[in-house]
């Protein structure tokens, strides 16, 4: 296995992101990419998404978006040797997260304050088709990908009522909504994670005070869940008045 690390370098004009990759578990670390640093796009850019390949170590997927240009996505083929950079025509300021799926394959987050949709692409990039759109604003995106063909996507922001999961079966060409959140949340949906085994989904979450709190729910019922299925975890037991990146697993 290995970690891969995506840093923004904002001294040079162009905001530079580097790439980084470790093999032995962080003790140490290579770069992964071509001799030159790869460009962004000047002031107010940055690479929000690494997406490797399921099977091939060699092919990666970084997209990269700006306050000045529509979002664009890098790719390379050979661990970095050479990259690839092609369009997505979005807008600016745009985008992120981004996962890679196996044929060519990549789902990614398209949206501006107040609105979001999932696209996805077919043909490596070249062309990115919406197919799933809604009003909320998305602090905190996650995919989780499940397998090839069920992907997991969460939603939330501060505003009572925009929290959500959706959830797609056949590789991201149709989402489902998942139904009701649980009751009492008032602020961000920091985290969600799946178990197969259990068939369970587990997402991280504040309510009243902000108070971190951990709660489950049976997705038998995708579609049809209620306030009332979800089951809360043990509390936290502390309290943050900001949002945060929290990131939720479950192995």
């Amino acid at each position: 296995g290995r970690l891969l690390l995506l840093l923004e370098d904002p001294a040079p004009a162009t905001n530079e992101y580097l790439i980084f990759s470790s093999t032995d578990n962080g003790t140490t670390w290579a770069a992964y990419r071509a001799a030159t640093a790869l460009p962004g796009f000047g002031a107010g850019s940055a690479a929000l998404s690494l997406a490797p390949h399921p099977t091939n170590a060699q092919r990666l997927g970084v997209l990269v978006v700006s306050n000045t240009a529509a979002a664009s996505l890098d790719i390379t083929t050979n661990g970095g040797g050479a990259w690839t950079r092609k369009a997505t025509g979005w807008s600016t300021a745009t985008g992120g997260p981004m996962i890679q799926l196996a044929n060519n394959r990549f789902a990614a987050k398209q949206g501006v304050a107040g609105s979001f949709s999932i696209r996805t692409s077919d043909d490596d990039g070249d062309s990115w088709t919406s197919r799933y759109s809604d009003t909320f604003a998305t602090d905190h995106p996650r995919f989780v990908k499940v397998s090839e063909a069920v992907l997991l996507f969460g939603i939330a922001n501060g505003v009572a009522g925009q929290r959500s999961v959706v959830r797609s079966t056949d590789g991201g060409t149709t989402w489902t909504n998942l139904g009701a959140m649980p009751a009492g949340l008032v602020g961000t949906l920091a985290g969600v994670a799946y178990y197969a085994p259990l068939d369970r989904l587990y997402i991280i979450a504040s309510g009243s005070g902000a108070t971190w709190r951990i709660e489950t729910v049976s997705t038998r019922a995708w579609g049809t869940v209620v306030a009332g299925d979800w089951t809360t975890l043990p509390t936290l037991g502390f309290s943050l008045q900001s949002a945060q990146q929290w990131v939720l697993t479950v192995i």
